[in-house]
């Protein structure tokens, strides 16, 4: 099965996006969202808000729209898997949910222009929640350099300005409904993977998680686990 979003026709154009939300939710095939989001997201119900550039929510570091599920007492719900191939080129990746599995291949990529970011979410309130990067996994976010396109020093130096002035809100963005999301610090002019986690996260065997010249911003209530041979990388290129 083959999911893809129209690509904008012009840098100044977002792109589109996926929504899968449900009791549980499953990718096995392949989600392209060029300049867009792909959201997978599993519970009762959902609340959702825009993300980065609106004046509402300034603190977002989630180019497209926040998800936060929610769960009735006793609930079974809350599964995400994703084994197949997710694509989102100068985009966002949201997984959502209380037992999130990314199992497969998950790549953003990053431009002088705009920059990619990947998140596996839990309500950090939920003990019942757990994140897991399966083995062989990749959760990647790469470079892209067409050759030609350029920025300048002072627009990297407005990003990083930008980020400390918003760093000091993001704890109050990031709590009550939308608990899911990270407090720890963050560098607009960066990549991001993004994970929380209120109860494991687990990095396992022969994993990779990348965010090149970037960061890897991971919380969990309970533990954060790598296990031999999975690799988290920041390196630059």
């Amino acid at each position: 099965a083959q999911i893809s979003t129209a690509q904008p026709a012009s840098v100044t154009q977002g792109g589109g996006y996926v929504l899968l939300l449900g009791s549980e939710v499953s990718n096995a095939g392949q989600i392209s969202t060029r300049r867009g989001q792909t959201e997978l997201a599993a519970g009762d119900s959902f609340i959702i808000r825009k993300g980065v550039g609106t004046d509402g929510n300034t603190a977002s570091t989630t180019r497209g729209n926040e998800v936060s599920p929610q769960f009735i007492n006793g609930s079974t719900a809350g599964q995400v898997v994703n084994s197949g191939l997710i694509v989102a080129r100068e985009g966002d990746i949201t997984l959502a949910g209380r037992d999130v599995q990314q199992s497969g291949v998950a790549i953003a990529t990053t431009t002088v222009n705009t920059r990619g970011t990947i998140h596996l979410l839990n309500s950090a309130s939920d003990t019942q929640g757990s994140v897991t990067l399966g083995q062989n996994a990749i959760t990647a976010v790469a470079i892209e350099d067409d050759g030609s396109t350029t920025a300048l020093n002072s627009q990297r130096d407005a990003l990083i300005a930008d980020s400390a002035a918003q760093d000091g809100l993001r704890t109050g963005s990031s709590s009550g409904l939308f608990d899911n999301l990270s407090k720890l610090s963050d560098r607009r002019d960066q990549s991001r993977v993004e994970i929380v986690s209120g109860g494991n996260v687990d990095f396992q065997g022969n994993s990779l998680t990348l965010a090149t010249g970037g960061q890897i911003a991971v919380s969990a209530t309970k533990r954060s686990f790598a296990a031999s041979g999975s690799m988290l990388d920041v390196s630059g290129a």
